[in-house]
């Protein structure tokens, strides 16, 4: 995913389309920032919805990396967000 112009988000969603199933069963997200490409999380299913805690980045793209999966990848949705500070500060 390349954004218009670097972004700054702490939050990643991913979504299937599960009326097919769920298909992925391993993954990792890398980021394109000033040194490079970086990997910010690795996870195992994505199902539904998924939503991502990382720590906030500045990123020009975003990269998904299928690692393992039961049948043909199918990826519905794919946003990042920047959660408010309300949501960051511990309560």
């Amino acid at each position: 995913m390349k954004f218009q112009k670097e972004t700054f988000f702490d939050r990643i969603v991913l979504q299937e389309p599960i009326q097919l199933g769920q298909r992925i069963s391993k993954f990792q997200i890398e980021v394109l920032g000033e040194n490079g490409w970086q990997q910010v999380f690795e996870g195992t299913t994505i199902g539904y919805k998924r939503i991502i805690r990382i720590a906030p980045v500045h990123a020009s793209q975003l990269r998904l990396k299928i690692l393992e999966a039961n049948n043909t990848v199918a990826v519905s949705n794919m946003k990042v967000y920047k959660a408010s500070e309300e949501e960051t500060m511990p309560y």
